[in-house]
């Protein structure tokens, strides 16, 4: 297995059956064997059901409670297998292509532990969601100066990679969707 998608789940029913949609899309055109476990957190909004009568193909593990991000995911990455996990929140949509992109990258870069794609908002701009550590020097340099930011986080950022369309050294990205290569 090249790819396992990892979806979180508590209460989202709405927004995960959307999000699961993008995810068989993806699953479709892409040459990869991609596999999707959905962990759901104890929901009683009828999530799980809904999941087994559209989309069968997908693993469904019941935690029985609210075991948070870290805890769902952990569960997922104990039951499944395969090369590169991709940790997906289920409020996000996927834009055609792009899980084979993201492994296509990891492939091509065995050094890179995780990667994460440009998110964007509802209305097409970029949300915020990576950043550098602060040095000495970018902090003396004043280069990290964005105190009129409408990007809270943007204080960290990295000037010369803000929103850009090519790949680059990120300190963290963030949870929404990201790609983790196994050990």
């Amino acid at each position: 297995m090249d790819l396992t998608v990892i979806i979180v789940n508590w209460n989202t029913k709405q927004l995960l059956l959307d999000c699961l949609q993008t995810v068989e899309e993806n699953r479709q055109s892409s040459t990869r064997q991609i596999n999707v476990c959905v962990v759901d957190n104890g929901s009683t909004d009828g999530s799980v059901s809904a999941v087994r009568e559209a989309f069968p193909d997908v693993q469904v593990q019941e935690t029985g409670k609210n075991l948070g991000f870290a805890g769902g995911n952990n569960v997922a990455l104990r039951v499944t297998q395969s090369t590169y996990c991709l940790l997906l929140n289920s409020d996000t949509l996927l834009p055609p292509g792009v899980l084979q992109t993201l492994v296509r990258f990891m492939d091509e870069s065995p050094q890179t532990a995780v990667c994460s794609p440009l998110l964007l908002n509802a209305d097409g701009s970029p949300q915020f969601c990576w950043a550098r550590f602060q040095t000495i020097a970018t902090e003396l340099s004043g280069e990290l100066d964005r105190s009129q930011s409408p990007y809270p986080l943007a204080l960290f950022a990295d000037p010369n990679y803000r929103f850009t369309m090519t790949s680059f050294a990120a300190d963290w990205v963030g949870g929404a969707c990201f790609m983790v290569r196994r050990a």
